[in-house]
């Protein structure tokens, strides 16, 4: 009789365990999905970094343009490049900790503190890139109406 008590006792544990670990996979699955649709709807605007920094480059070789606008155009691709700098950095370090290897060295609530963090540096990217292509965009709306010209016929 004690051996079936033991054996019951046993076999709930690990049921029990069973499903808490099944659980925190799927709070950690959601917790990645959550981050990566973050990275997912902001990484098409990677190109938008690299037009409208061609174009701000395209108005800077016109030497009739006022200095102050130079100064900001600098201004505004240092912005357009960090942007792109922090997606790129961005995932090169989350390409090299995948989930399943986070599972394999990591406890759960690692895991879940390492995508929060990670959650919130791609928010920080995506603000960056999203206010960088703004003023960016902005910027270029104040060139003079020649300099637009020969910015859109390229």
């Amino acid at each position: 009789m004690r051996i079936w008590i033991y054996f019951l006792a046993l076999a709930s544990t690990l049921a029990l365990s069973s499903c808490r670990n099944s659980q925190q996979e799927t709070d950690q699955q959601q917790a990645w999905d959550k981050m990566m649709a973050i990275h997912d709807e902001i990484m098409p605007r990677m190109s938008e970094i690299n037009a409208v920094g061609k174009a701000i480059q395209a108005a800077q070789a016109d030497t009739t343009l006022d200095p102050e606008w130079s100064g900001a155009a600098e201004k505004a691709l240092d912005d357009l490049a960090a942007a792109d700098n922090a997606m790129w950095d961005w995932m090169d370090g989350i390409s090299e900790k995948p989930l399943p290897q986070l599972r394999k060295q990591m406890k759960h609530e690692e895991i879940m503190r390492f995508l929060e963090e990670q959650t919130t540096e791609i928010v920080k990217v995506k603000e960056l890139m999203l206010s960088s292509i703004a003023n960016g965009q902005e910027l270029l709306k104040q060139l003079p109406a020649p300099a637009k010209d020969s910015i859109n016929s390229k």
